[in-house]
């Protein structure tokens, strides 16, 4: 395991960006990637580059930054993120340095993971993982047709399971 010190890493590039991905030899995953950046007090007119089957999410770790698109300007402080999958300029029209993390993927090259939900009479269903609820009681059915968990008639305890 390779640990990335992203602050030192970014000081060492012209822009203060860096960028983990493919390049890397420890990251072996296709269409996805990490860029952790920082933009001084004043700076203007950051691009956002995404393109095709790309989409981001962008979370700002410190400061506040200006997110342009066409004419239009939205406000983005620390704490907060947006999802993108089109270009945009960044600002940074606050008196301290702005520092923002973009995680990045193809999104035809993710698939939702798959989770069995086994009830007590070990029956599964594979669902995405979208539509598992974290909340399930116990002897419950999740079934793909919708995202209510339902309890059956099969899922009852018998006298011998009692």
């Amino acid at each position: 395991m390779k640990i990335y010190k992203l602050p030192q890493l970014a000081d060492s590039t012209p822009d203060n960006v860096y960028h983990l991905d493919r390049s890397d030899e420890e990251f072996k995953a296709t269409g996805a990637y990490l860029i952790y950046a920082r933009m001084r007090p004043g700076e203007t007119g950051r691009e956002l580059i995404t393109h095709g089957n790309l989409e981001e999410i962008i979370y700002i770790v410190k400061g506040r930054l200006s997110i342009r698109k066409g004419k239009s300007s939205f406000p983005i402080s620390a704490g907060e993120a947006f999802v993108t999958s089109e270009p945009l300029l960044l600002d940074n029209p606050g008196s301290e340095e702005a520092v923002y993390i973009a995680v990045g993927a193809n999104t035809e090259a993710i698939k939702p993971p798959v989770v069995k939900q086994v009830s007590a009479l070990q029956s599964t269903t594979s669902l995405p993982i979208s539509e598992v609820k974290n909340t399930a009681p116990q002897n419950t059915t999740l079934t793909p047709q919708d995202d209510e968990l339902e309890i059956t008639a099969e899922d009852a305890p018998t006298e011998s399971e009692s």
